[in-house]
């Protein structure tokens, strides 16, 4: 039988799940332990879970929701241009992430290989993917139909694979305040608008630049 959820419930056991793997270093053992930890019974756990791995996809889709209400709230980003919307909605997100780092690498580290992040992610993916279809997208008119075609087509899974690639950078910057996720964020950004207006492409080979600095440290 169904049983109704208030979404302060769902957000309690999440926020108890967090800091139960958190001061553990692992999840519970199961289900029953977490429950007992909560003060809550397992029927009340599955009314609003089916597992741990559900209260963590969801975890990421809760950032996603904060990160696009606090942009509704800024009157400023509502008059933005599509790369300054783009480039507010990756920083928010990202401040987001850093403010529960130590959460977000647990589970980033759970997902040993491309297909289990492929599973795990696709929740957050398409949640991502509409926010993209939902921008306010001023085409280009390249002349050409099937570049215009791709442009339709191919927007919300550019901002889906920049994402997952900051997401990478991120995890491993070890730079002050991830200053660097932010310049990453911002030179990768401005080379794909030089791109699809085929532009004068400096910003490209400032990117270029950049990324190999910062492999040449990894050596």
């Amino acid at each position: 039988m169904s049983q109704h959820v208030e979404v302060s419930d769902k957000m309690k056991i999440m926020e108890h799940y967090m800091e139960y793997v958190l001061t553990n270093g692992k999840a519970p053992d199961n289900v029953f332990v977490f429950a007992a930890h909560c003060d809550i019974s397992e029927a009340t756990f599955y009314a609003s879970y089916t597992s741990f791995e559900s209260i963590e996809k969801s975890a990421f889709s809760a950032f996603l929701e904060h990160t696009l209400q606090l942009l509704s709230e800024n009157e400023a980003y509502r008059d933005f241009q599509l790369k300054d919307k783009l480039l507010s909605f990756f920083y928010t997100f990202f401040e987001i992430l850093t403010a529960n780092r130590s959460f977000v690498l647990f589970v980033l580290d759970k997902q040993k290989t491309p297909l289990k992040s492929i599973h795990f992610f696709s929740q957050l993916k398409e949640e991502v993917k509409a926010y993209s279809r939902d921008l306010a997208f001023r085409k280009i008119d390249f002349k050409n139909n099937r570049l215009n075609t791709f442009q339709d087509k191919g927007f919300d899974e550019m901002v889906w694979g920049k994402l997952v690639m900051f997401i990478n950078f991120w995890k491993n910057d070890t730079s002050p305040g991830f200053e660097k996720t932010d310049l990453f964020i911002e030179k990768l950004l401005v080379a794909y608008f030089d791109l699809v207006r085929i532009e004068p492409v400096k910003s490209v080979v400032d990117l270029g630049k950049f990324l190999w600095k910062e492999t040449l440290k990894k050596y």
